[in-house]
Protein backbone atom coordinates (compact mmCIF):
# COMPACT_ATOMS: atom_id res chain seq x y z
CA UNK A 1 0.00 0.00 0.00
CA UNK A 2 1.57 3.25 -0.75
CA UNK A 3 2.04 5.91 2.05
CA UNK A 4 0.92 9.21 0.92
CA UNK A 5 1.11 12.38 2.99
CA UNK A 6 -0.92 15.34 2.78
CA UNK A 7 0.93 18.69 2.68
CA UNK A 8 -1.42 20.88 4.02
CA UNK A 9 -0.92 24.89 3.14
CA UNK A 10 -3.29 27.30 5.53
CA UNK A 11 -2.39 30.42 5.97
CA UNK A 12 -3.58 34.27 6.56
CA UNK A 13 -0.94 35.75 4.02
CA UNK A 14 -0.11 35.92 0.09
CA UNK A 15 2.48 33.22 -0.43
CA UNK A 16 4.81 33.80 -3.59
CA UNK A 17 6.13 30.39 -3.15
CA UNK A 18 6.90 27.49 -0.72
CA UNK A 19 9.76 24.68 -1.38
CA UNK A 20 11.44 22.15 1.14
CA UNK A 21 14.76 21.03 0.22
CA UNK A 22 16.68 17.28 2.08
CA UNK A 23 20.00 16.36 2.27
CA UNK A 24 22.52 17.55 -0.16
CA UNK A 25 19.84 20.14 -1.47
CA UNK A 26 18.15 18.34 -3.22
CA UNK A 27 14.37 19.91 -4.05
CA UNK A 28 11.81 17.61 -2.72
CA UNK A 29 8.96 20.49 -3.29
CA UNK A 30 8.06 23.70 -4.75
CA UNK A 31 4.92 25.80 -5.18
CA UNK A 32 5.59 29.06 -7.10
CA UNK A 33 2.00 29.77 -8.06
CA UNK A 34 2.80 31.44 -11.12
CA UNK A 35 0.35 29.21 -13.11
CA UNK A 36 -2.50 31.58 -12.75
CA UNK A 37 -2.73 31.72 -16.38
CA UNK A 38 -4.16 28.09 -16.11
CA UNK A 39 -6.92 28.90 -13.58
CA UNK A 40 -8.84 31.50 -13.65
CA UNK A 41 -8.82 34.01 -11.03
CA UNK A 42 -10.23 33.10 -7.85
CA UNK A 43 -12.42 36.57 -6.90
CA UNK A 44 -16.33 35.48 -6.31
CA UNK A 45 -16.80 34.06 -3.20
CA UNK A 46 -20.63 32.87 -5.20
CA UNK A 47 -19.05 30.92 -7.38
CA UNK A 48 -18.13 27.67 -5.69
CA UNK A 49 -17.95 25.35 -8.78
CA UNK A 50 -15.09 27.60 -9.72
CA UNK A 51 -13.16 27.74 -6.73
CA UNK A 52 -13.23 23.73 -6.25
CA UNK A 53 -11.99 23.50 -9.75
CA UNK A 54 -8.88 25.14 -9.64
CA UNK A 55 -5.35 24.00 -8.63
CA UNK A 56 -1.80 24.81 -8.78
CA UNK A 57 0.63 22.64 -10.20
CA UNK A 58 3.93 21.16 -7.42
CA UNK A 59 7.00 21.86 -9.52
CA UNK A 60 9.08 18.63 -8.67
CA UNK A 61 6.13 16.17 -8.86
CA UNK A 62 4.06 17.63 -11.86
CA UNK A 63 1.20 16.94 -9.55
CA UNK A 64 -1.59 19.34 -9.07
CA UNK A 65 -2.57 20.83 -5.15
CA UNK A 66 -6.00 21.79 -5.08
CA UNK A 67 -6.91 25.03 -3.93
CA UNK A 68 -9.84 24.91 -1.55
CA UNK A 69 -11.78 27.99 -0.51
CA UNK A 70 -11.77 31.33 -0.74
CA UNK A 71 -8.25 32.25 -2.45
CA UNK A 72 -7.74 34.39 -5.30
CA UNK A 73 -3.84 35.11 -7.41
CA UNK A 74 -2.51 38.83 -6.57
CA UNK A 75 0.86 40.63 -7.76
CA UNK A 76 3.50 38.85 -5.57
CA UNK A 77 7.59 39.43 -5.06
CA UNK A 78 7.93 38.25 -8.62
CA UNK A 79 4.91 37.28 -11.34
CA UNK A 80 1.91 35.90 -8.83
CA UNK A 81 1.43 35.00 -5.60
CA UNK A 82 -1.97 33.32 -3.53
CA UNK A 83 -3.73 35.17 -1.39
CA UNK A 84 -5.82 33.06 1.07
CA UNK A 85 -8.65 34.21 2.98
CA UNK A 86 -7.67 33.23 6.80
CA UNK A 87 -10.64 31.06 7.36
CA UNK A 88 -12.12 28.06 4.72
CA UNK A 89 -8.66 28.54 1.60
CA UNK A 90 -6.21 26.16 1.73
CA UNK A 91 -4.30 24.36 -0.71
CA UNK A 92 -3.83 20.06 0.06
CA UNK A 93 -1.86 17.61 -2.03
CA UNK A 94 -0.25 14.29 -2.28
CA UNK A 95 3.33 13.21 -2.38
CA UNK A 96 3.45 9.54 -2.09
CA UNK A 97 7.87 9.69 -1.71
CA UNK A 98 7.09 12.02 1.44
CA UNK A 99 6.73 10.45 4.61
CA UNK A 100 8.16 10.60 8.17
CA UNK A 101 11.39 9.59 6.79
CA UNK A 102 11.92 13.25 5.62
CA UNK A 103 13.04 13.33 9.11
CA UNK A 104 15.45 11.47 8.84
CA UNK A 105 17.68 14.02 6.52
CA UNK A 106 18.94 17.33 7.22
CA UNK A 107 15.74 19.93 6.06
CA UNK A 108 15.38 23.50 5.17
CA UNK A 109 12.09 24.88 4.10
CA UNK A 110 11.79 28.55 2.17
CA UNK A 111 8.94 30.41 1.48
CA UNK A 112 8.37 34.01 0.77
CA UNK A 113 4.99 35.17 3.14
CA UNK A 114 2.88 38.60 3.59
CA UNK A 115 0.44 38.62 6.01
CA UNK A 116 -2.78 40.15 5.77
CA UNK A 117 -3.55 40.28 9.35
CA UNK A 118 -2.83 38.17 12.34
CA UNK A 119 -3.83 34.54 12.41
CA UNK A 120 -5.73 33.88 16.09
CA UNK A 121 -3.67 31.11 16.83
CA UNK A 122 -0.82 29.54 14.95
CA UNK A 123 -1.62 29.46 11.29
CA UNK A 124 0.58 27.22 9.18
CA UNK A 125 2.29 27.86 6.22
CA UNK A 126 2.92 24.43 5.30
CA UNK A 127 2.64 20.79 7.34
CA UNK A 128 2.99 17.35 6.74
CA UNK A 129 1.64 14.52 9.35
CA UNK A 130 -0.19 14.90 12.85
CA UNK A 131 0.51 18.17 14.50
CA UNK A 132 2.21 17.33 17.68
CA UNK A 133 3.14 14.01 16.97
CA UNK A 134 4.65 13.33 13.79
CA UNK A 135 5.69 15.50 10.65
CA UNK A 136 6.35 18.92 11.09
CA UNK A 137 5.17 22.13 11.22
CA UNK A 138 5.87 25.65 9.69
CA UNK A 139 3.94 28.41 10.30
CA UNK A 140 2.88 31.92 12.18
CA UNK A 141 1.73 33.15 15.13
CA UNK A 142 -1.03 35.40 16.40
CA UNK A 143 1.85 37.80 17.12
CA UNK A 144 3.61 37.09 14.09
CA UNK A 145 6.28 34.81 15.02
CA UNK A 146 7.49 32.19 13.04
CA UNK A 147 7.68 28.44 14.46
CA UNK A 148 9.50 25.26 13.26
CA UNK A 149 7.93 22.85 14.75
CA UNK A 150 9.14 18.81 14.26
CA UNK A 151 8.64 15.64 15.90
CA UNK A 152 11.62 12.92 16.48
CA UNK A 153 9.45 10.27 15.74
CA UNK A 154 8.85 9.23 19.23
CA UNK A 155 5.88 11.87 20.14
CA UNK A 156 8.29 14.15 21.15
CA UNK A 157 7.67 17.71 19.95
CA UNK A 158 10.61 20.51 19.40
CA UNK A 159 9.74 23.91 18.99
CA UNK A 160 11.34 27.19 17.62
CA UNK A 161 10.38 30.46 17.29
CA UNK A 162 11.67 33.48 16.26
CA UNK A 163 11.94 36.64 17.97
CA UNK A 164 9.46 39.05 18.90
CA UNK A 165 10.79 42.77 18.05
CA UNK A 166 11.12 44.15 21.46
CA UNK A 167 9.77 47.71 20.74
CA UNK A 168 6.50 46.98 18.51
CA UNK A 169 5.95 43.37 20.42
CA UNK A 170 5.03 41.47 17.53
CA UNK A 171 7.29 39.75 14.94
CA UNK A 172 6.45 40.28 11.36
CA UNK A 173 4.89 43.07 10.29
CA UNK A 174 1.39 42.72 8.14
CA UNK A 175 1.41 43.51 4.32
CA UNK A 176 5.28 43.49 4.23
CA UNK A 177 6.94 40.99 2.15
CA UNK A 178 9.29 38.31 4.30
CA UNK A 179 11.55 35.28 2.98
CA UNK A 180 11.24 32.84 5.59
CA UNK A 181 13.52 29.78 6.30
CA UNK A 182 13.56 27.19 8.64
CA UNK A 183 16.07 24.76 8.91
CA UNK A 184 16.66 20.87 10.75
CA UNK A 185 19.69 18.91 11.39
CA UNK A 186 19.44 14.86 12.15
CA UNK A 187 20.78 16.17 16.04
CA UNK A 188 17.62 17.70 16.31
CA UNK A 189 18.87 21.34 15.89
CA UNK A 190 16.29 23.71 14.58
CA UNK A 191 16.62 27.68 12.92
CA UNK A 192 14.88 30.15 11.98
CA UNK A 193 16.27 33.09 9.55
CA UNK A 194 13.61 36.07 8.16
CA UNK A 195 14.99 38.27 5.53
CA UNK A 196 18.48 36.32 6.10
CA UNK A 197 19.32 37.17 9.32
CA UNK A 198 18.53 34.37 12.33
CA UNK A 199 16.11 34.95 14.72
CA UNK A 200 15.88 32.03 16.35
CA UNK A 201 17.50 28.39 17.34
CA UNK A 202 16.87 25.52 19.27
CA UNK A 203 18.72 22.72 19.93
CA UNK A 204 17.55 19.10 22.08
CA UNK A 205 18.84 17.90 25.16
CA UNK A 206 21.28 15.17 25.10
Amino acid sequence: MENIKKIILFCALFSICTFMRGQNSELILYLNFDDHKENPLLEDPNDRELIENCFTKEIISGNNFEINGLAKYVPGVKNTAIKFDGFSSFIDGNLIDLNESVMRDNISIEAWISLGAYPWNWAPIITLGRYGITGFYFGVDSTGRVGFHVSDGTSTWHECNSKLNPETKVGLELKKWYHVVGTYSLKIVLAISVNGNLTGTYKAKA
